[in-house]
């Protein structure tokens, strides 16, 4: 169970990540979404 969760942590770091590269404008939105660990 804990892998699973660090997994999904992992996963949506990455993401908060990939989206605010994508576009600095929605980076406060990327926090909201995915809080950084």
């Amino acid at each position: 169970m804990t892998n699973t969760i660090n997994g999904i942590k992992l996963w949506a770091t990455f993401e908060a990540c990939m989206f605010e590269m994508d576009t600095n404008e929605k980076s406060v939105e990327a926090e909201m979404y995915y809080p950084r660990m």
